[in-house]
């Protein structure tokens, strides 16, 4: 035991101080390397996707004082698809959280988390329901089957009134839980705004 106490026992801690330092250094250098891109509001397959309808529909932001959302409940810009004066159809695009850059499951203290993330957009018919929509920079190590056309092609249609439950009212995808339900969640609400926004503009229509 003598043997042990004074000979095994320093080296087996030694060891575990290096391995613990090694996965610490590792977490570090994953969180630190992850850079965070600005969202591409110029996103190509967006604006080719608009232009599906008419090449002549031009994208006008929807200014934050047409609407009750507040800027930051959501990261990204929404749209009207106008043609001439006519509105056309409605887009947002936008980013949403995965993960915490470095894992799911590790656990980080303090406040200035990083996340991992995935930019999308959804285009809308005229009268709210969803006719388009993509996922086009996925920046996450996890849950990448969100963006197979099989999956993403069940919200088309989609118009806020249904929750979007993953599980219930949503396929689940296994080993995709965050992006699943964030995505659902995010898409959600970005649905509901556009209805809000449809509802305001039809009754300042019928007042003038």
């Amino acid at each position: 035991m003598r043997v042990f106490y004074c000979c095994v026992l320093p080296i087996i801690r030694l060891t575990m101080k290096k391995y613990l330092l090694l996965f610490s250094v590792g977490i570090v250098f994953v969180i630190v390397g992850f850079k965070i891109e600005p969202i591409n509001f110029g996103e190509k397959s967006f604006l080719a996707q608009v232009h599906k309808w008419s090449d002549s529909l031009r994208l006008i932001p929807v200014e934050p004082q047409e609407t009750d959302f507040k800027s930051e409940e959501f990261n990204g810009r929404f749209y009207y698809l106008k043609q001439k004066q006519s509105t056309r159809g409605y887009a947002y695009l936008g980013r949403v959280n995965g993960c915490e850059a470095g894992g799911c499951e590790i656990p980080k203290p303090g406040e200035n988390k990083v996340f991992e993330y995935f930019d999308y957009y959804a285009i809308y018919d005229s009268v709210g329901a969803v006719s388009a929509i993509d996922i086009f920079n996925y920046k996450a190590t996890h849950g990448k089957e969100v963006c197979e056309r099989d999956w993403l092609d069940q919200f088309l249609g989609y118009n806020g009134r249904r929750n979007l439950k993953v599980g219930v009212t949503v396929d689940a995808i296994s080993g995709a839980t965050t992006s699943t339900e964030n995505f659902s969640l995010d898409l959600q609400e970005a649905t509901r705004t556009i209805r809000a926004l449809i509802v305001r503009n039809s009754k300042a229509d019928s007042i003038k």
